[in-house]
């Protein structure tokens, strides 16, 4: 086989909620297990194993799943943008196709952050909205290089992970079809 057609059918809104669920749970695990201490001291601040969980979920996983479906549908636009429908089946060219989307998704945070933080405002600023909060804190204060460069790790494997997934998932699909020699 010489050339990999991309389907891009793993590069999908469920499987992008999936891998950005991945990467949270793994990530909260390894925060758990670096500072035990600090988290359980969160977690009886807030009053619980249940509000803890209500406050993770409405001020972190809920709001990076907007990031993850806007990365997916920036994924799939890029492909359409520069036309790229198949991918040589060596390394230099598998390279050079992820190296494609680097920089759309270093802009990406450009795309998704205003929405994510809105969706975190709403969330979170329930029943207190105030439009200077949520410009100062949730809008303009978020857009920053401490910021960004957080984000930046996160959707980089979010989004490469995403890519290697579909790909894999094409090269098996195309594989299974052909005939054997």
């Amino acid at each position: 086989m010489r050339a990999i057609r991309l389907s891009r059918s793993y590069l999908k809104p469920t499987t992008g909620v999936a891998v950005m669920l991945v990467v949270f749970l793994f990530s909260e695990l390894v925060s758990w297990l670096a500072s035990y201490p600090i988290n359980l001291l969160k977690m009886q601040q807030v009053g619980g194993v249940l509000p803890y969980l209500w406050l993770v979920l409405r001020s972190l996983l809920i709001p990076e799943v907007m990031t993850a479906l806007i990365v997916v549908w920036l994924l799939n636009q890029a492909h359409r943008w520069f036309g790229i429908e198949q991918v040589e089946s060596n390394w230099r060219s598998i390279l050079g196709y992820k190296l494609i989307f680097l920089p759309v998704l270093a802009l990406s945070f450009i795309f998704f952050n205003p929405v994510t933080e809105t969706v975190r405002f709403l969330l979170e600023g329930y029943p207190r909205y105030s439009l200077s909060t949520f410009w100062n804190v949730y809008l303009a204060g978020t857009f920053s290089w401490p910021i960004y460069i957080r984000y930046l790790a996160l959707v980089l494997v979010v989004g490469y992970a995403l890519l290697t997934i579909s790909l894999l998932g094409d090269l098996h699909r195309q594989t299974s079809l052909s005939p054997t020699r």
